[in-house]
């Protein structure tokens, strides 16, 4: 064969294979499996929305560096390793940019994110029956959800759980499938005390200074069909995100850290 026909072959080749990786990178999700699969839907659902159309990201490292943040969600829907110091940083800067994130974890990966934030953990339980004022930043209800998992009933609580009625005023910070953890009195200590198990995880968001929000989930259950019925999970979650964002904007999508392929059911009842 002709070297220059052999050159020319190589070429079409070389360029139809970056075509499609770009493709790829810019309109497919990695393989969802079983209660996953209900994520796939979600994005499809916001994509036809046409104003928050859904991007992808290649690290969580380059949060930080995304454009316009404020009109923009960051949405990490599950970690199944810790946080590293850059990406921490990464999200912090987004963040204080104006940034809004949701992180989902199912166990102690946010320990280094939610200590950049001077967010710090009480060991105290959450027990059904605590009352919530309805100073609500958005035009959305206060969600409770009840499930049963393998004959345990859980509660997972999301939206914006502020103003905790116990001796003082509090906030929800964070639930881990070992901790349900409140600050209570906001004088800066951490104290986690003796491990508890939950299986109540809840929610609670996070403003900072420079209008940016972070919601912490303790679940990733809330992207999957473990906390509503499919089609009603995805109608709050497009619900919340135009609420964050009602001029439009860009929804990331970060699945480089999700471990895809373990069921998010057995998940959230980690370590019983």
């Amino acid at each position: 064969m002709d070297w220059r026909i052999l050159s020319a072959l190589i070429l079409v080749f070389a360029t139809m294979s970056a075509s499609l990786c770009l493709e790829e990178k810019e309109n497919s999700t990695p393989p969802f499996e079983g209660p996953w699969s209900d994520m796939i839907g979600l994005k499809q659902e916001l994509n036809s929305l046409s104003s928050l159309p859904v991007k992808y990201v290649d690290s969580t490292e380059d949060a930080g560096e995304i454009s316009e943040p404020s009109k923009t969600l960051y949405v990490l829907p599950g970690l199944d390793s810790p946080l590293t110091g850059k990406e921490v940083l990464s999200l912090k800067s987004y963040v204080e940019a104006g940034g809004h994130l949701i992180l989902a974890d199912d166990s102690n990966m946010t320990e280094h994110l939610v200590r950049a934030f001077g967010i710090y953990l009480w060991a105290m339980p959450y027990r059904p029956g605590w009352r919530y004022t309805d100073d609500w930043v958005y035009n959305l209800s206060f969600i409770k959800a009840v499930g049963e998992l393998e004959g345990v009933n859980f509660t997972v609580l999301v939206h914006k759980p502020m103003g905790v009625n116990l001796t003082g005023e509090g906030a929800i910070m964070l639930s881990l499938p070992h901790y349900a953890t409140i600050e209570l009195n906001g004088d800066g200590k951490e104290s986690l005390g003796d491990a508890f198990f939950s299986v109540a995880p809840v929610a609670v968001e996070v403003r900072s200074e420079g209008g940016g929000t972070m919601l912490f989930v303790s679940s990733s259950g809330l992207f999957t069909d473990n906390v509503f019925d499919s089609y009603d999970n995805r109608a709050f979650l497009r619900a919340y995100f135009a609420s964050i964002l009602p001029g439009g904007g860009r929804v990331y999508f970060d699945d480089t850290k999700q471990l895809f392929g373990i069921s998010p059911h057995n998940v959230i009842l980690k370590g019983a």
